[in-house]
């Protein structure tokens, strides 16, 4: 706490949650950008506007673990604040607050 470092839980969920703005951001790398396709309800619904990520629909807890579903299901626990920003640096300092205020004060 004192060198201001996340635990190894948090540290992953933060390389998941950046590599996920940054293809949502710039479209980069195309075949990352295949695996995270927009959430795209049938009919207009208040999640519309959130900037949510699809999760595919799993069978096994081993699907859980590939970055299709992790990525998105990070992705989508993020607060909405986060998740609309624009800027990487902001959004990185951002999100290091969060999982950082989670890792140590609860």
């Amino acid at each position: 706490m004192e060198l201001h470092w996340l635990p190894v839980e948090h540290r992953v969920t933060f390389k998941l949650a950046t590599l996920a703005f940054t293809i949502k951001n710039t479209g980069q790398p195309g075949y990352l950008r295949e695996l995270l396709p927009n959430y795209q309800p049938v009919r207009t619904l208040r999640s519309s506007s959130k900037h949510l990520l699809g999760e595919p629909t799993i069978k096994t807890v081993l699907a859980s673990r590939g970055f299709r579903h992790s990525a998105a299901a990070v992705w989508n626990n993020l607060p909405d604040s986060l998740r609309c920003c624009t800027n990487v640096d902001r959004f990185r300092h951002n999100l290091k607050t969060h999982l950082f205020h989670l890792a140590f004060t609860a």
